[in-house]
């Protein structure tokens, strides 16, 4: 069992691993200069620890009301929106949740290119995430995702 300090901890890891897999879309996908502000900016209010969860569901409801199209940014807009209701859940993650993100990030590519990020993901951020499950406690700060 986990005392409140590895769960912040642990919580803290997926986040990180969530970000990251979007950061490393980022790079790669087309963004327009307005969703890469926005996505940035969610992604640092969850680390920082400070994610707004109420614009979140403010934009997810004007999005909704437009009919969204599918675009790469769209993509990456929708996974940074899991994140950051993810930052704001109260309970448990579980991997799964995270692994949702990822799923988000390749599907912003095309599909030539989704297996790359695929295998991206599985070589630098599924051996944190299994590492974050079995060491719930231990931070994955100082280790640097490439």
């Amino acid at each position: 069992m986990m005392n409140p300090q590895q769960k912040q901890i642990h919580k803290n890891n997926l986040l990180r691993l969530g970000a990251a897999a979007i950061q490393h879309a980022m790079k790669s996908v087309a963004l327009d200069a307005k969703a890469e502000q926005l996505i940035s900016r969610r992604i640092q209010s969850v680390l920082d620890g400070h994610p707004d969860v109420a614009e979140v569901k403010r934009e997810q409801a004007a999005f909704r009301r437009m009919n969204m199209t599918y675009t790469p940014a769209n993509q990456l807009i929708v996974a940074s929106d899991k994140l950051i209701l993810l930052a704001d859940f109260g309970g448990y993650l579980s991997g799964e949740e995270i692994r949702n993100v990822f799923r988000l990030c390749r599907g912003a590519w095309d599909q030539s290119k989704q297996r790359g990020e695929e295998s991206w993901q599985r070589k630098n951020l599924e051996p944190l995430l299994e590492r974050s499950f079995h060491n719930p406690g231990l931070s994955l700060e100082d280790i640097k995702i490439n």
